[in-house]
């Protein structure tokens, strides 16, 4: 499975998004399409210099990893803005695929297991993630998610890309 963001849409391919928030002229930290083919997620509103509470999960579909013997998870990422919670990893066996991830399915947090998390270096480069194991995850309805939280006084802006499972 891959997910480039290349057709412009977070949710394409079955893949969902689920917010929380504070709204103003948007719904500062969704997921979005960011210059037409990276997902990116923000909470700071730059024209008026103010951060916006928010917690914001985009979620695969379900995938069957039942036929494998050595799964990985890798992806792209970004981050600039510094301070604010970090960016998370999670996945789940028992995700029913449309409720909230915050209130439906047992999630366990992969975030320390990534290998290669970006740090702010002050450009915009994308780092790969490395392989992340998924061995003892396989299932036949496996589902990766990714978690931004911002606060109303930090927030990074992370940015994501060439979401793959495979073999």
């Amino acid at each position: 499975m891959l997910k480039d963001f290349n057709d412009g849409s977070i949710t394409s391919g079955n893949w969902k998004s689920f917010w929380t928030g504070t709204t103003t002229t948007e719904n500062w930290g969704e997921w979005e399409i960011f210059g037409g083919n990276v997902a990116s997620a923000g909470n700071f509103d730059v024209s008026i210099f103010q951060n916006y509470a928010c917690e914001s999960w985009m979620v695969s579909p379900a995938v069957d990893l039942t036929s494998t013997s050595s799964p990985f998870l890798s992806f792209d990422n970004v981050v600039q803005y510094e301070p604010g919670p970090r960016l998370e990893l999670f996945i789940s066996s028992d995700y029913d695929g449309v409720s909230n991830p915050s209130q439906q399915g047992t999630w366990i947090d992969l975030t320390n297991y990534v290998p290669n998390w970006d740090v702010d270096s002050g450009d915009w480069d994308f780092v790969s993630s490395g392989n992340i194991d998924l061995t003892q995850f396989i299932s036949p309805t496996t589902t990766i998610a990714f978690k931004y939280t911002g606060t109303n006084s930090s927030g990074a802006t992370w940015e994501i890309d060439n979401i793959l499972i495979d073999e």
